[in-house]
């Protein structure tokens, strides 16, 4: 199967669902890293801005109730013995 310039989105799904697992691997990491690299040139919506605003603004009143960005990690992949990551 060979992907031409012409074919649907439809298609183009149909032809990468009967690659084998390692290609659609493959292909689901290259996309995923193309997403990554363009993502900041896709605009904010109201919405998610006033989320955002409204987190920043939470933080700000309760700085120690927030977790770093390292203890997250930390509780996610520290300890397979320690759940809580303490």
């Amino acid at each position: 199967m060979v992907y031409t310039g012409d074919m649907t989105k439809t298609e183009v799904q149909k032809t990468a669902l009967k690659l084998p697992v390692e290609e659609r691997l493959e292909l689901a990491e290259s996309i995923w890293e193309s997403v990554e690299r363009d993502a900041r040139e896709l605009p904010l919506h109201d919405w998610q801005k006033s989320l955002l605003d409204e987190r920043l603004e939470a933080a700000g009143k309760n700085p120690d109730g927030w977790l770093t960005w390292e203890q997250v990690k930390q509780r996610v992949f520290g300890s397979a013995s320690d759940p809580q990551g303490a």
